[in-house]
């Protein structure tokens, strides 16, 4: 799998796990109105079923990246295994008693939380690194310096914006 779709399903196994997150939260609130109640929670489990089938998704193709690789790993990539293996369990557990331990509902919220933040860092700790590594200092130039001209133009009022943008066209 490419960097770029590990990256964006990485990105789309976060925003799964904040909509969760969410509509679980909305459907606790006190004074829910009971469709609007129903609503959350069916959009929940639509979302849990979306998020471990994504889940599993991308533990296959990069189990099977790892099995294919000669190389040992680095430090940071054996955070982000030890971290999907403990999701595992987790995930396990939470289906195991939302389904048939309705008896133990209580601990169901902390474990989501848990699930949610353990999520988080599995995915960030592989994409910052990523992101951080496509910005250089030419690509900064290019993205943000005529927002940086602008800025300072406004806070140079005695000089023009014109001869501002100018003198910095002038020294690159």
């Amino acid at each position: 799998m490419k960097a770029i779709v590990s990256v964006s399903l990485g990105l789309v196994f976060v925003g799964l796990a904040t909509l969760n997150v969410i509509t679980i939260l909305e459907s606790s609130r006190s004074g829910q109105a009971p469709r609007t109640r129903a609503r959350a929670i069916a959009l929940h489990r639509a979302g849990r079923y979306l998020f471990i089938g994504l889940f599993a998704l991308m533990v296959w193709f990069m189990s099977k990246r790892l099995i294919g690789s000669p190389e040992g790993i680095s430090a940071d990539a054996a955070v982000h295994i030890d971290l999907a293996i403990l999701l595992v369990p987790l995930l396990f557990v939470k289906v195991m008693i939302a389904r048939k331990f309705k008896n133990f509902h209580s601990i169901l919220m902390p474990l989501g939380l848990s699930i949610y933040a353990i999520s988080v860092v599995l995915v960030l700790i592989r994409v910052l690194p990523y992101a951080l590594g496509k910005i250089t200092a030419s690509s900064w130039k290019r993205e943000f310096r005529p927002w940086w001209n602008l800025w300072r133009a406004h806070r140079e009022p005695t000089r023009s914006t014109a001869a501002i943008v100018a003198e910095s066209a002038t020294a690159e």
